[in-house]
């Protein structure tokens, strides 16, 4: 095993801390971009007030800057005018589950479903009354899967049906609908993920190290199943291999905070 130098990891931690000043920067200046693109947006839609398309690009604008609320609005002035139209209340839905309103989103997927049960939001639905321990969404699940749409929609339907009994502290059964998710879709990564999880949470750090080392190799630019990784390794008290892959975790995606913590705390 390869050791790192005291002075190896100093080089590192200040090009990590380079980095992060990089980082906003960048996020800064895309921030002034989109604000200036949302000002675009606005002043073509009072030349044409009747444009559907720019006022969709406009909200969805909003939605990738975080301006939930003013997105919502928009998307609310649209509903008015064509109130069963499933797809803006999908759309309504699912900014207000990125804004974390789980009630408000799954009342609005609920209207889109009166309107239209498509797939789509029926995932959607599924997704958060799984979160929510309600057994709504093993019925939404099992439906799906009697619709005959594809392996890919039965790998999903059998993903949420194991994060409700994960989240129901069910671990075998959640277990067994990850598995078949993964057997519909060998590189689902939510569902390594998931697998993963269980093992971690129930201290079988050498299992769970073999699933997330898996999904490491099916997917090698996943931050996730580097981060875990380095958790697994970290409880198995192989630190120097935890810390090579918290460096990774956090030089694939900066926003693991967690990950720089880590690398701090293994090098001192």
């Amino acid at each position: 095993m390869r050791r790192f130098s005291f002075l190896l990891i100093i080089v590192l931690i200040a090009s990590s801390c380079k980095n992060d000043s990089t980082v906003d920067k960048k996020d800064a200046e895309k921030k002034d971009a989109g604000a200036h693109i949302v000002n675009g947006l606005k002043q073509n839609i009072v030349q044409y007030p009747d444009s559907l398309p720019l006022k969709v690009q406009l909200i969805d604008m909003l939605d990738s800057l975080k301006n939930y609320d003013e997105a919502i609005n928009h998307l609310d002035c649209l509903i008015l005018k064509d109130e069963f139209n499933n797809n803006l209340w999908l759309r309504k839905g699912q900014i207000l589950r990125e804004k974390g309103d789980t009630i408000k989103a799954i009342d609005a997927f609920n209207h889109s479903v009166s309107i239209y049960p498509s797939p789509d939001v029926l995932l959607e639905l599924a997704n958060l009354y799984a979160e929510k321990r309600d057994p709504r969404a093993l019925t939404i699940c099992e439906n799906l899967k009697k619709m005959g749409l594809g392996q890919t929609n039965d790998s999903y339907a059998s993903f949420f049906q194991g994060v409700y009994y994960a989240r129901s502290h069910q671990r075998d059964k959640a277990q067994q609908y990850f598995n078949m998710a993964i057997n519909d879709n060998y590189t689902f990564p939510d569902a390594y993920l998931e697998k993963g999880y269980l093992f971690f949470e129930n201290k079988q750090y050498k299992e769970a190290l073999k699933i997330f080392t898996k999904l490491s190799m099916i997917s090698n630019a996943n931050a996730n199943a580097y981060y875990w990784i380095a958790k697994s390794n970290e409880a198995l008290n192989n630190k120097e291999e935890a810390l090579l892959n918290y460096q990774k975790a956090y030089g694939l995606d900066k926003s693991i905070v967690e990950a720089k913590a880590s690398m701090e705390r293994l090098s001192k």
